[in-house]
């Protein structure tokens, strides 16, 4: 089956998403092979490329990689994917996981209210680029027929605060009952650094968070209690 790109489309959203896509009749969803090696990425890590050449690599060799990478990972093929009910897997060895839903699209979807009321539905949808959007919409938007004849792949860099967190991937494969398997996965790229700020943040917003309930509520009820207990009200507290 032939794979639908829409055109080497680089274009950042809200947060910081980039999505891309671009025509290409000659990628397919691999299986997954194991020991094989993704031609850009190494072991170590999360299968980016180290040092400068994440960002002085050509944009469109990445996404190339990475999303072959991505769907030789997950697919149809992969254990524990083909088990009923599956809809998450993560490999801890290569930093990456996926979801998996199985849809029925509705056909020719025409208006942007229809494509997002149907979006909600997609797997981790909350994350979708402005770029990923419009492929997702131009994919809705075909007949049943159009859409067997291609199949949906699109990408892009997820970032917080300036720092690239995921790179994610979206890609629908057809069902044998008419159906579309709908793939989303990710390759964490958190340093170590970053990691730790994120672990140092929580800890200290769970103590702020702890240290506001106190001041704000349980201090006034020991202080009530204290209060009542002066006129000769006992047993409050276990009332």
């Amino acid at each position: 089956m032939p794979l639908l790109y829409a055109a080497a489309v680089q274009r950042p959203s809200a947060g910081g998403r980039r999505a891309t896509a671009a025509l290409s009749s000659d990628r397919r969803p691999q299986p997954c092979v194991v020991g094989a090696q993704p031609p850009v990425y190494t072991q170590r890590n999360t299968h980016v490329p180290a040092g400068d050449a994440i960002q002085h690599a050509p944009f469109d060799t990445f996404e190339a990689s990475a999303t072959a990478y991505l769907q030789r990972l997950y697919n149809n093929d992969t254990k524990p994917l083909l088990a009923a009910g599956v809809v998450f897997l993560r490999q801890w060895f290569t930093s990456t996981y996926a979801m998996r839903y199985k849809l029925h699209l509705p056909p020719s979807i025409a208006t942007d209210a229809a494509c997002v009321e149907t979006m909600f539905g997609f797997p981790g949808q909350l994350y979708y680029g402005q770029g990923m959007q419009q492929v997702v919409c131009a994919f809705l938007g075909l007949n049943e027929t159009a859409r067997l004849a291609v199949a949906t792949t699109v990408y892009q860099h997820y970032t917080l605060i300036g720092v690239l967190v995921t790179d994610s991937c979206l890609w629908f494969v057809s069902a044998d009952d008419d159906g579309w398997w709908v793939y989303f996965a990710n390759v964490c790229s958190v340093s170590p650094a970053f990691a730790w700020f994120k672990l140092v943040f929580r800890v200290a917003l769970s103590i702020f968070i702890l240290h506001l309930l106190w001041v704000v509520y349980y201090s006034h009820y020991v202080i009530l209690v204290t209060n009542l207990r002066r006129f000769d009200v006992s047993d409050l507290a276990t009332a």
